[in-house]
């Protein structure tokens, strides 16, 4: 049974812009150089473990958001750093949903249902289970042309969030392996950012702050 969450027993505070970084070895955690410290982190699956599900991005109110005008967002592509394009068409959502998946592209057709095209990426739309088209982008390893893991990013509309606010954003990540999470009777953990927080003072001075600077 589903019910609420409370992020405080275990969570922080921070003024600041986060990352969310998942590392090969299955290292999660939020983090940003020089600003916040790095304590809410986790070890998660492995990227090459044919790891499934590792995360899920809600936004709503994409237009109160500050764009991505950085030198260093609009360069063009290197083997470091790219740009991916989000096409919604003539539509402006009020809110978008990310959801993130590593698969071994060997293994991706047979988890497709429906008919999806004979060369996989980068853009694919299909459906995981009957129901509406989805949207995704493929992402393969920049460092090592023969990985076969595969980040399978998609993206699809959903209702409001928040219906008290203009925008709000919120992330989950870092789970345990799929066979924890789906064994009712084992705890399962993960990693959480909730966007904007009620009370933000109040906040702070009753769970702490991670931040380096205010």
């Amino acid at each position: 049974m589903g019910g609420p969450i409370d992020l405080r027993p275990q969570g922080k505070c921070t003024s600041h812009n986060v990352k969310y970084a998942h590392h090969i070895d299955g290292e999660a955690h939020f983090s940003q150089t020089g600003k916040i410290l790095t304590k809410i982190r986790r070890q998660s699956v492995p990227l090459r473990s044919n790891a499934g599900h590792i995360f899920t991005l809600l936004v709503q109110g994409l237009r109160h958001f500050q764009a991505a005008d950085k030198p260093k967002d609009n360069v063009t592509m290197t083997k470091k750093r790219t740009n991916l394009t989000v096409d919604l068409g003539n539509e402006s959502p009020e809110a978008i949903k990310f959801v993130g998946r590593v698969f071994d592209a060997r293994l991706i057709g047979p988890l497709l249902k429906g008919d999806y095209p004979d060369r996989i990426g980068p853009f694919l739309s299909y459906r995981i289970e009957e129901g509406d088209i989805m949207h995704g982008l493929c992402i393969g390893n920049p460092h090592d042309t023969s990985d076969q893991t595969l980040l399978l990013v998609t993206y699809h509309v959903i209702p409001r969030l928040d219906k008290t606010r203009e925008a709000a954003m919120m992330f989950v990540g870092g789970f345990d392996p799929s066979e924890q999470v789906a064994n009712s009777t084992r705890t399962t953990s993960m990693l959480a950012l909730n966007y904007p927080a009620e009370s933000f003072e109040e906040l702070r001075a009753q769970i702490g702050s991670v931040d380096f600077v205010r």
